[in-house]
């Protein structure tokens, strides 16, 4: 999924700081592309492994002080900083890209989310399945979101769905393709920090005037209290989800 964004930067030529897996407290870190003259004017990226092994970021750079970019006294052998912090209206930073090159740099990681799980049917054989998986994931998501108790045939259904029981694809096939057809449709969710809302936000940046202003405001306060909705239900899916399995 990160790779994804980070494939999609790099082809836009957007400055890009870490590559993040996992979040919380860094465990273990080193930095890229200096040395070997992959990235522009040695900028170098820095890699990172955190103690929470879930999701991941690429993250790009916090502005640097007006009038210019900043190179750093170390000449950027700090693994915390990067050698070059571009100045507000350089060109290469994701804020200033035009909005279609964020909007396809926001859905590349659902994108290779999804190549990654054809391709492991389509060498298995089962290309034709990726369809019907991804069928049967939102409807185990939407039976596990849901307040009301979970039928026998409910249970049934989600425990084929989860340990693939009933699919031909092998098990460790069928996880990998699962996995990523999971974090694709996951990601669309229009919700904040997710790849759907950041898309729904820069949809809405191309809304000029009085009236594209009101409706912002009201697509991002829905997007919060959506937000905050499934923030606070998370626990009840994953307490579900457990019981399944």
């Amino acid at each position: 999924h990160e790779f994804g964004h980070f494939a999609a930067s790099r082809i836009f030529q957007v400055f890009v700081t870490e590559i993040s897996l996992g979040f919380g407290p860094i465990i273990k870190q080193f930095k890229i592309g200096r040395a070997s003259g992959v990235f522009p004017n040695e900028r170098g990226i820095n890699i990172t492994w955190r103690a929470l092994p879930f999701g991941g970021s690429v993250r790009y750079p916090d502005l640097a002080p007006e009038g210019g970019g900043e190179r750093n006294d170390n000449g950027g052998s700090s693994l915390h900083e990067p050698r070059y912090l571009p100045s507000s209206d350089d060109p290469d930073r994701l804020e200033n890209k035009p909005v279609w090159q964020r909007i396809i740099i926001a859905l590349a990681g659902i994108t290779a989310n999804v190549l990654a799980a054809w391709g492991v049917l389509l060498l298995s054989g089962n290309a034709g399945q990726l369809g019907e998986i991804s069928a049967n994931i939102v409807r185990g998501m939407r039976t596990l979101a849901s307040p009301r108790r979970i039928t026998s045939e409910e249970y049934s259904f989600l425990q084929e769905c989860f340990l693939a029981s009933s699919c031909s694809v092998s098990g460790g096939l069928y996880s990998f393709a699962s996995a990523n057809l999971y974090l694709a449709i996951f990601n669309l969710l229009p919700l904040l920090f997710l790849d759907g809302g950041e898309v729904i936000r820069l949809l809405c940046l191309k809304m000029g005037g009085g009236r594209g202003a009101v409706v912002r405001n009201t697509i991002e306060t829905l997007q919060l209290v959506l937000t905050l909705g499934v923030t606070v239900l998370s626990p009840l899916f994953l307490w579900r989800a457990h019981q399944v399995l």
